[in-house]
């Protein structure tokens, strides 16, 4: 009894310290509490953010699922028909690719099921619960039609009752663009590039540019774990390439490109960036730990996060989830806060299978010939006749392409294959620990390439990269297809244990922008770290700031959001450039000169010193290493990939570089007099494009980030490097303080009035004018407006 005194006291005392400022308002505003269920509680907070109160696992989830259907019921449709392949049947034809594709590389119902099944009953319960969670809302739409979402009912779409499998679907297609992101994959790129160099220059020179311009690893390229080396295996080498066809690489290449734009224009997510950093108790000026997370998952209406709070039935957690998932990928528990960033790790082979002469339906495997399973999918699209496709694996997984001239076809395997699911069982996990060792241990079967940081009440802080990691066999080439006759088989997978890791390390901080994790660490056939990474920047602002204050963990996030990290690795050896008597008697030279030494290396709308650096950059790349790649230059150029800036900066070190090159690319040009002319070329085009040789009006023009559904805009802001979800959390006593935002609003809802005018949800767009100032919302663990319910809840178990 004394026990659960101390508790309640400790309860309400955390209630009352929420009593300060906007947290105040927020909660003062709260709406009435509502409850779908009889034995949970719903209460809204100033911003319409959901949290849930019950007291068993089958409340709590009724009433997340009830919630999340309110909320983002349209949301819900358009992931369940992308992660089931039927978007063409409510879209049209341009979505058929995308459904053929998911139809392909995903999996059937009845594997579904058979996944659902195997979980352990306090799962299956939770996705059941969550299951009728959402039907029951949507009983009360069909009952109502003035509750329908105007975008279904534009589209003519009637949701179908919520199936679990639907959930385990949309989990599987979302974890998928982690993978989207860089966890492997891009074989094909990389053979086409190696065959075209090959046949311009020969095997010997061609491979060595290949190897200049795909490295496996660059031990100058920052890490977030400093010092130990991870004992990776030894690559294999590019000569066990293999010859395949251009025409059916780009084939594939160029549908994958489509299937991807196609979901970009209808606000799906297909790649996840995000940047991350948190501070130790010590390096702390309030001596707290502290954790600033900022996933990258695009600016979509509505946003891709969903938040939600969850308290009772063990849980007691806020933060971000997705709509369908039920689970906080990204928040914190009072105890402890955590975020995730896409690790990048190479997860996916693409295997050459060789196929019968007579039967294409039969491949070689160790020693002898077996047949594929085939299956046909129906997709319906609309107003169009039904399109039916055949769906083949092998042993290593899907076909991805048939090249029957030549006897083989490409297939996919996935380390994560039949795994997935086991991500949300480890979300699960981390949502109830306590201390960062908890979470440490409760991620480490997650088998999507993650990095996760965390920090608890204790003042610890830690980092964990997740994910099934395949061990390859020696002598192949990770970069490039390979053979799928048997010999290069996959030989098991890196312990969980020994993936890298890393709990209080001595410079009391960390930070992460999807860089390399350690030395050691290769990168496989997607990544490109690299001695020039725009992590450098968090770890430079987290080296000089002495102690760090909760401000400066938020500043940190606008510093980089429009700081150019390029030019702190690169201007410098312009600038010494200019400075050399060997140059042209250019007279512009000089004031370029003036205007790139007195620019602070900033984004900023006008910003003439970034308009300059960036068209150099661009045209020093083209000039140095447009004659070695030809057409293929311009994966160097992508201003958000840093593939090049290293590149072209181990070219000037020469010898000195952490990774030399292999040949010289100013082809017998002096590197001061190859960065000038580029520079001159670079004045030549901006006279050009402005009309005028006034550099003075050549300001910086960064674009804006647009928040659209469908034809319709909602708000439009400067486009800077941001998160689409940002939360700051002090790890403070007795639960965690949190600041978080989601734009445009929590809410995806608009319904059609009755007068035919559309109505917005009052937290439709009530967080864009905040994310455009680079503020924050309170982020409480918990509402009064439960204190009256409390005896019929328990949280964290207790």
């Amino acid at each position: 009894m004394k026990v659960r005194l101390l508790t309640m006291l400790s309860f309400l005392l955390g209630l009352l310290l929420l009593l300060q400022g906007e947290v105040l308002r927020a909660v003062a505003q709260s709406a009435r509490g509502y409850s779908p269920l009889g034995g949970s509680r719903i209460v809204r907070d100033a911003y319409g953010v959901p949290h849930v109160y019950a007291n068993t696992l089958p409340d709590l989830f009724f009433a997340c699922g009830y919630v999340t259907a309110q909320d983002r019921l349209s949301q819900l449709e358009l992931y369940r028909r992308a992660a089931l392949g039927r978007l063409a049947e409510a879209v049209g034809a341009e979505m058929l690719e995308a459904d053929q594709e998911t139809r392909r590389e995903l999996y059937t119902s009845a594997e579904r099921m058979a996944q659902f099944a195997a979980l352990p009953a306090d799962q299956r319960q939770i996705l059941e619960a969550y299951r009728d969670g959402i039907n029951a809302r949507l009983a009360e739409v069909l009952a109502d039609p003035s509750l329908m979402p105007y975008d279904l009912k534009l589209l003519g779409i009637t949701p179908e009752p919520w199936q679990v499998t639907d959930s385990i679907a949309i989990m599987q297609f979302l974890a998928r663009r982690f993978e989207a992101g860089g966890a492997g994959g891009h074989e094909l790129d990389n053979q086409i590039l190696y065959q075209d160099l090959v046949a311009r220059f020969g095997h010997s020179l061609g491979e060595a540019v290949f190897n200049d311009v795909v490295w496996l690893e660059d031990p100058a390229a920052p890490t977030t774990i400093p010092g130990p080396s991870f004992p990776a295996a030894a690559a294999g080498q590019v000569g066990t390439a293999l010859q395949l066809d251009t025409g059916l690489l780009t084939k594939v290449r160029e549908r994958l490109d489509r299937v991807r734009r196609a979901r970009e224009a209808i606000g799906l997510p297909t790649g996840l960036g995000s940047y991350a950093w948190a501070v130790n108790a010590t390096r702390s000026a309030t001596g707290n730990a502290m954790l600033f997370g900022g996933p990258q998952m695009g600016h979509t209406v509505p946003n891709v996060g969903y938040e939600i709070g969850l308290h009772g039935a063990g849980f007691n957690v806020v933060g971000m989830s997705f709509a369908g998932a039920p689970d906080i990928l990204i928040g914190h528990n009072g105890h402890i806060a955590w975020t995730a960033t896409a690790g990048f790790g190479d997860q996916v082979d693409v295997y050459v299978e060789l196929l019968h002469p007579t039967d294409r339906y039969r491949y070689w495997h160790n020693g002898a010939w077996h047949d594929m399973s085939r299956r046909t999918e129906t997709i319906h699209v609309a107003d169009a006749p039904p399109v039916t496709i055949e769906v083949c694996r092998t042993v290593h997984g899907p076909i991805l392409e048939w090249d029957l001239a030549n006897g083989i076809a490409l297939s996919e395997r996935r380390a994560q294959w039949d795994k997935d699911i086991s991500a949300w069982a480890a979300l699960l996990d981390l949502n109830r620990a306590s201390t960062v060792g908890e979470a440490m241990q409760a991620v480490e079967p997650m088998p999507i390439s993650c990095n996760f940081l965390f920090a608890d009440q204790g003042g610890r802080i830690g980092y964990r990269q997740a994910g099934r990691q395949a061990i390859r066999t020696p002598g192949f080439d990770p970069r490039l297809p390979l053979p799928g006759q048997g010999q290069a088989e996959w030989q098991g997978f890196v312990e969980p244990h020994n993936m890298p890791h890393i709990l209080d390390p001595t410079t009391g901080a960390l930070g992460n922008w999807n860089n390399k994790p350690m030395l050691g660490w290769v990168n496989g056939d997607a990544a490109n770290w690299g001695v020039v990474d725009r992590v450098q920047r968090i770890m430079d602002l987290l080296g000089d700031q002495e102690p760090i204050t909760p401000e400066w963990m938020k500043e940190i996030a606008y510093d980089i959001g429009r700081h150019d990290y390029r030019a702190d690795a690169l201007l410098p050896h312009l600038l010494r450039a200019l400075e050399s008597p060997n140059i042209p008697a250019d007279p512009r030279l000089s004031q370029a000169a003036q205007v790139l030494r007195d620019w602070d290396h900033r984004a900023d709308e006008g910003a003439v010193g970034e308009t300059l650096f960036d068209r150099w950059r661009t045209r020093v790349l083209s000039d140095t290493f447009g004659d070695e790649l030809g057409t293929h230059v311009q994966r160097i150029l992508d201003p958000f990939d840093p593939t090049g800036d290293s590149l072209v900066l181990r070219a000037l070190e020469g010898e000195a570089a952490s990774l030399p090159v292999a040949r010289d690319y100013f082809n017998g040009l002096s590197p001061d007099l190859a960065l000038v002319n580029s520079l001159i070329g670079a004045l030549d085009e901006l006279t050009a494009e402005f009309g005028t040789p006034d550099m003075a009006q050549w300001g910086w023009d960064p674009g804006t980030i647009k928040f659209v559904l469908g034809p319709l805009t909602f708000g439009e802001i400067p486009w800077h490097s941001r998160g689409s979800y940002m939360q700051f959390v002090e790890l403070t006593h007795p639960w965690a303080r949190g600041e978080n935002i989601l734009p445009p609003g929590e809410s995806g809802t608009i319904l059609e009035g009755p007068d035919g005018l559309l109505q917005l949800d009052p937290h439709f767009l009530d967080q864009l004018d905040k994310y455009r100032n680079w503020e924050y919302k309170p982020m409480p663990l918990y509402n009064l407006s439960v204190l009256h319910f409390l005896p019929l809840i328990s949280v964290n178990g207790g």
